[in-house]
């Protein structure tokens, strides 16, 4: 499998970093790498920056796409969405647009779950490796997750796994006030 072929997204900046980190911190035999992400005296720019040299330096990882789920759909938009859309910037909803509605002009004609199946879903080869695997939350908390996708009526048949596993139980706590969320 090509390193063109792999694509890696989450929801946060540090966790795309964190997995960005992975691969590099096992190309590097030096540990050089490490060394830099460990220094306190390091700002977070000059580890950035470190980042950037060490994933120029081994070209396979160059060759990941490793994004926020923000900034691959905004790459996605901004690359192909001239191609599959009319490229004029609407509000996209998870509501098909009724011509009636007051704001329709304003409105994208497809719904959100159309942007997806379109611009990723279908240019994919094989889906079997779309959103399968979250290897940063436990079973437990990714079972729960699959249950909560089941009820939605835009999901994408995928049942995620994940491989670390947790003797703790998901509790759920509803206070009697905030001051009680709070203490708990």
């Amino acid at each position: 499998m090509s390193p063109h072929d792999i694509l890696a997204i989450t929801f946060t900046k540090n966790a795309d970093n964190e997995m960005l980190n992975r691969p590099i911190l096992t190309a590097d035999t030096q540990g050089k790498y490490a060394d830099i992400l460990h220094d306190k005296k390091k700002s977070q720019s000059q580890k950035e920056d470190a980042r950037r040299t060490f994933t120029r330096q081994f070209k396979w990882i160059e060759g990941l796409t490793v994004r926020t789920f923000h900034s691959f759909g905004y790459s996605i938009l901004r690359n192909l969405g001239v191609n599959e859309f009319d490229n004029k910037f609407r509000i996209i909803t998870n509501e098909p647009v009724r011509e009636q509605d007051e704001f329709a002009r304003y409105l994208a004609p497809e719904t959100a779950f159309d942007m997806v199946s379109k611009l990723i879903i279908q240019r994919c080869e094989d889906t079997a490796y779309l959103l399968d695997l979250n290897y940063r939350s436990t079973q437990n908390i990714v079972g729960a997750s699959n249950e909560v996708i089941k009820n939605n009526k835009f999901k994408i048949e995928k049942d995620i796994r994940s491989s670390k596993v947790s003797e703790h139980k998901i509790v759920v706590y509803a206070g009697n006030n905030d001051e009680d969320n709070k203490q708990y």
